[in-house]
């Protein structure tokens, strides 16, 4: 009889049903108990035969609550499939399915959103809107879902009905990506569009990586995008016309996005420009300092090939005189023989700008991505050891040319490395105040957003 009454459900034979009713009334009671997962009003539900499922609900309704093996309730997947009236049954005979997440963590609601089911979402909505605030374990909500499947008329049926709330717009996963951080990286324009001008979704929020929508936006296949935007901007009237009514609802906002866009690139590739010619220039300077350090190298007499002279150690106008002589011969730094700790401390800030210089300037001509937001940053704060080098460099130059006896000309010295200390440390301060703030708001959004995911 078990099987009689799976072969009903499958043909939504409702006199077959009854006739096995008829032969025991308590046949619906045992298929919850036998040995199919799935019941009747789940495949019933699945083909779409609204009158058998009716009948079912009417004779039993706790059926519509039933679970199959992959967690599924009956109104999964007469979701999925989008029988908008055998949804309307299911809700009214159990409302609470609604809630109910499949192995996958979707709720009937979700599943609809995914499969573009546009009639049977609004239904849902209609019914039960928690479930659309419900997020899954990666912290997606069902906006998240849809960008991910590319549903946009189903993103266009939640942000209707959702529109003004901006929590459930902007509202961000476990990497801190919103719905539109989702559509830019994936290259969604339709999507990007609708959200930034049907909307107040925010464009210049940033997810864990730091990254904006525009930064995501940017760093997809410029080829692919570009065109995208252009296929969108020369569309003909006769297209226009015929959707008419969806573009009075959704009016285009590419240009902007392709003005953005191009900004973006020429951002980037005026730093990148600039950061070759810089350290192009530092490079050469470094390498000519090392050469040709202050002070020059030492010029043989004729006939010698060595002289001695004094050995002192000389710090920053502080002379240390040794009990012994050092030998200098032709070519030998003027400044190592006279002041050996100042020559080091010259060596080591002028090698730091060279070797600094040379690795920007390999990672620029390398051929890898380093025209992106994230690597011009890197390379921005390698510059300032650079520049940074090269200023303490030239303060120990002309440290070295300047006799002691010029006491001002030390004052000026002083003076212009306390003032580039201080703006140096301004800066550190002011960046690593920046990224504890970052991280503070991104530890209060977690514990936030796992705060609304356990009250759901």
């Amino acid at each position: 009889m078990e099987r009689r009454l799976y072969r009903a459900a499958l043909e939504g034979n409702v006199p077959s049903l009854l006739q096995l009713l008829w032969e025991d009334e308590l046949f619906l009671e045992r298929s919850l108990v036998g040995s199919h997962s799935d019941t009747p009003l789940h495949i019933a539900a699945m083909l779409g035969h609204s009158e058998f499922v009716s009948k079912i609900l009417s004779l039993k309704p706790e059926l519509a609550c039933e679970l199959d093996s992959q967690r599924s309730t009956p109104l999964h997947l007469a979701a999925a499939k989008g029988y908008a009236d055998i949804v309307k049954g299911l809700l009214n005979t159990c409302k609470e399915a609604c809630l109910v997440s499949d192995k996958y963590g979707r709720n009937p609601l979700q599943v609809a959103a995914v499969k573009g089911k546009v009639e049977v979402l609004e239904v849902l909505v209609q019914v039960e809107a928690e479930a659309a605030r419900i997020v899954n374990k990666s912290g997606e909500t069902v906006l998240h879902m849809c960008v991910k499947n590319n549903k946009l008329e189903s993103l266009k049926v939640l942000v209707g009905m959702f529109g003004g709330e901006d929590e459930f717009i902007d509202w961000k996963d476990k990497d801190e990506n919103s719905a539109l951080h989702l559509a830019a990286a994936d290259g969604q324009f339709e999507t990007v569009d609708f959200l930034t001008t049907h909307t107040r979704a925010d464009n210049h929020s940033r997810n864990l990586e730091g990254f904006t929508a525009l930064d995501l936006l940017a760093q997809s296949t410029t080829g692919t995008k570009e065109k995208a935007i252009a296929d969108n901007q020369t569309m003909s009237k006769q297209t226009r016309v015929s959707s008419s009514s969806r573009a009075s609802k959704f009016p285009s906002g590419a240009y902007n996005w392709k003005k953005h866009f191009k900004r973006q690139n020429s951002w980037l590739e005026r730093m990148w420009n600039s950061l070759m010619v810089v350290a192009t220039l530092t490079a050469s300077m470094a390498f000519q300092a090392g050469l040709n350090p202050p002070g020059g190298v030492w010029q043989d007499k004729a006939g010698d090939n060595s002289t001695s002279v004094p050995y002192t150690v000389s710090i920053f106008g502080h002379d240390m005189p040794e009990n012994s002589n050092i030998t200098l011969r032709a070519g030998n730094t003027v400044m190592g023989g006279s002041s050996y700790g100042v020559y080091f401390t010259f060596l080591v800030f002028n090698t730091i700008g060279f070797i600094a210089s040379l690795s920007i300037i390999i990672l620029l001509i390398s051929g890898l991505p380093m025209r992106r937001r994230l690597f011009i940053s890197v390379l921005t704060v390698i510059m300032w050891i650079v520049v940074t080098s090269m200023a303490l460099t030239y303060a120990i130059s002309i440290e070295f040319l300047t006799p002691l006896e010029q006491y001002l000309s030390f004052k000026v010295i002083s003076f212009g490395i306390l003032a580039w200390t201080g703006l140096m440390t301004l800066l550190v301060v002011s960046h690593i105040i920046r990224l504890i703030v970052k991280a503070l708001r991104a530890c209060i959004k977690a514990v936030t957003h796992r705060r609304k995911r356990f009250t759901v």
